[in-house]
């Protein structure tokens, strides 16, 4: 018997996603552009890593949270606040923990991979914690984006640098005159 998955694809501002409910909660948003005409594929396979075999049933309405949520987020980014819906994204222990870290982080303001790392308590995990972001099944709702490079730069964003630094500037963050807190 087939897991059902509840899906639906939206037309944001960056471009179309797929999303993804399993009934327990969110599980997946993809960037349909970066796959090249290979996402459904791409959002299946994926599905069936985590779920076993999967039916995959259209229906915005299931999804309708999580899109207002996007809606809302794309109008006002700067003054978006957490999403409170239930999310289902997996992973491990460890990423659960560091993607709950990075849903605390507010528009706006960036933290280091090792700022990170010392939030949740493992000072010595950045580069962990720069694994859970690239793993990150439901960017902008576990905003990963918020996360920067020791020195502030730019790294390591699953829907490009380009669109990591869009949706920055938009929630109001400024690469000029930003400082790293002391051990950044």
């Amino acid at each position: 018997m087939a897991f059902r998955i509840w899906t639906a694809e939206w037309k944001s501002p960056i471009g179309r996603l797929f999303l993804a409910h399993s009934g327990a909660g969110l599980s997946m948003i993809l960037y349909v552009e970066k796959y090249k005409g290979q996402a459904a594929d791409f959002l299946r396979s994926e599905l069936v890593k985590r779920f076993g075999p999967v039916e995959l049933i259209k229906d915005r309405d299931y999804l309708s949270e999580a899109l207002g949520y996007l809606e809302l987020y794309f109008k006002n980014p700067a003054g978006s606040s957490p999403y409170q819906g239930k999310l289902d994204p997996g992973g491990t222990s460890f990423q659960r923990r560091a993607w709950k870290c990075l849903k605390e982080i507010p528009a706006g303001k960036v933290l280091t991979y090792g700022q990170v790392s010392r939030r949740m308590g493992q000072p010595k995990a950045a580069r962990a914690v720069g694994g859970a972001c690239a793993t990150n099944p439901l960017p902008i709702i576990i905003p990963c984006h918020r996360v920067v490079g020791s020195g502030g730069q730019m790294v390591g964003f699953g829907l490009g640098l380009e669109i990591k630094e869009r949706l920055l500037k938009a929630e109001g963050w400024r690469r000029e005159g930003w400082r790293l807190e002391a051990g950044g």
